[in-house]
């Protein structure tokens, strides 16, 4: 996961509206770190179409706008200006970041946690499983099982993942 080039983010993503809503109360913090070539009207960062979708919190999604550098959000240098903005402003790092960006590559997909493989073969050089790897899920993506499935629910899923790979 280390080679990350933030190529997840070319289309868009989705995001529960509560989280849009919550990136749009921190609209004038938001405009401050992003660059001269990021959209800066609030207006113009999600589409105009909400979609249900049961494994999004309130059952409803929408997906921020792309441009040709991807995600609204997403700078030249690959990196978020969301949670670039929480950070500088002393918030937690994914306080305005939605989920799905979070969680990436992991997905939940009608209420089961999965990684996304459909990416995955997409981005050889990204966020993909090597054939001489030497690194389970746990050992790759413990932040993002850590964020999904909260300390309790992490050392549960390891003690699974444990008893399954002896």
């Amino acid at each position: 996961m280390n080679n990350c080039t933030g190529a997840c983010c070319k289309w868009g993503v989705f995001a529960d509206v509560t989280e849009r809503d919550n990136i749009l109360n921190h609209t004038k913090m938001i405009q401050k770190y992003l660059e001269p070539m990021q959209e800066k009207n609030p207006d113009k960062w999600f589409e105009s179409d909400v979609c249900e979708d049961i494994d999004f919190p309130s059952g409803m999604a929408i997906g921020t706008q792309a441009n040709e550098h991807g995600c609204v959000f997403l700078d030249s240098n690959g990196l978020c200006a969301l949670q670039k903005a929480a950070l500088a402003e002393g918030l937690h790092p994914y306080a305005l970041k939605p989920f799905y960006c979070i969680a990436f590559p992991l997905v939940i997909s009608q209420h089961s946690l999965m990684i996304d493989d459909l990416e995955i073969e997409n981005r050889p050089n990204c966020c993909s499983l090597s054939d001489n790897g030497t690194k389970n899920i746990l050992d790759l993506c413990a932040t993002e099982l850590d964020f999904m499935l909260g300390g309790e629910g992490f050392e549960e899923f390891n003690k699974i993942f444990d008893q399954q790979n002896r």
